[in-house]
C-alpha cells in the first residue's frame, strides 16, 4: 500500500489505535488519577511500548511475523499505531492492576492473551499482519500469556509500588502540616 492510499483509508491498525485512545481517555475520565498516577501510567505505557518494540523486532529478524499497512514503522518492525496502542495498554494496566497476586494475574493474563490472539487473528485475516516461519495463533497466545504475566509483575514491582510509597509519604507530610 503506498502512502497516498494509507492516508485516506482506515485499516484495522487505525481502528485499534482510535479504540485504544478512546478506552484510556474514558478510564482517565472515570478514575480521575492524580498527576503522580498519570506519570506512572505513562511510564508503564512507555515500558510496554519499548518492550514490544524489542519483542517484535526480534520476531521479525527470526522470521516469525511481519506487520504491513502501517503509516510509519518504528524501527524495522513496529507500526506506529502499535507503539501508541502499547502506551495506552500499559497505562490502562497500571491504572487497573494495582497489585500482583498469582490468583488474579494468571486469569487476567489468560484473558488478555485470548483477546490479543483474537485481535491478531483479525489482523492476519485483513493482511495487516503476516505469520511466517511456522508461527501460529497458539504461539501468539502463549507469548501474550507469558509477557502479560511478567508485565503485571513489573507493573506492580516497579510502577505501582513507587506510586503507593509516594502517596504514603505525601499523606504523612500533609498530616504533619496539620
Amino acid at each position: 500500500m503506498d502512502i497516498s492510499t494509507s492516508l485516506v483509508s482506515m485499516n484495522l491498525w487505525h481502528f485499534l489505535l482510535l479504540l485504544s485512545i478512546g478506552i484510556i481517555w474514558m478510564l482517565i475520565a472515570a478514575f480521575k488519577p492524580s498527576e503522580e498516577k498519570l506519570r506512572t501510567m505513562f511510564g508503564m505505557g512507555l515500558f510496554l511500548a519499548i518492550f514490544d518494540l524489542v519483542f517484535e523486532t526480534i520476531g521479525l529478524y527470526l522470521g516469525y511475523w511481519q506487520a504491513t499497512n502501517s503509516l510509519f514503522l518504528i524501527g524495522p518492525a513496529v507500526p506506529l499505531e502499535v507503539f501508541a496502542i502499547a502506551i495506552c495498554a500499559g497505562a490502562a494496566m497500571n491504572l487497573l492492576f494495582s497489585k500482583f497476586s498469582w490468583e488474579f494475574s494468571v486469569p487476567a493474563a489468560f484473558l488478555i492473551a485470548a483477546m490479543g490472539t483474537w485481535i491478531e487473528g483479525m489482523l492476519v485475516n485483513t493482511g495487516n499482519l503476516v505469520y511466517l516461519g511456522g508461527w501460529t495463533a497458539f504461539h501468539a497466545f502463549a507469548a501474550y500469556f507469558i509477557v502479560f504475566t511478567f508485565l503485571q509483575y513489573v507493573n506492580f514491582a516497579s510502577f505501582t509500588k513507587s506510586t503507593l510509597k509516594a502517596q504514603r509519604v505525601s499523606s504523612k507530610k500533609a498530616k504533619k502540616r496539620l
